[in-house]
């Protein structure tokens, strides 16, 4: 997927560019988005994005665990 962003209105060359360079089908969801899409400095200052699909962060949150202090060593343990 590309997302070009153009200081002013893209040319009807650009907009067919973009319109023939196919689809793309998220895996998970199944939903189809624009492989190609232009966006202009103006759109981005309306509130107007791209249509992407939901990103996943590559991180996770770490589980909490209760410290019962049976195994953990302390500074002063080590030599």
């Amino acid at each position: 997927m590309g997302v070009f962003i153009c200081m002013r209105a893209p040319s009807k060359g650009m907009v067919d560019a973009a319109n023939h360079s196919g689809l793309y089908q998220h895996a998970r969801s199944g939903k189809s988005y624009p492989e190609m899409q232009i966006v202009t400095v103006e759109n981005l200052l309306e509130g107007r994005r791209p249509k992407m699909p939901p990103t996943q962060l590559p991180y996770f949150q770490a589980q909490r665990r209760e410290a019962d202090g049976s195994d953990q060593l302390t500074l002063d343990d080590i030599e």
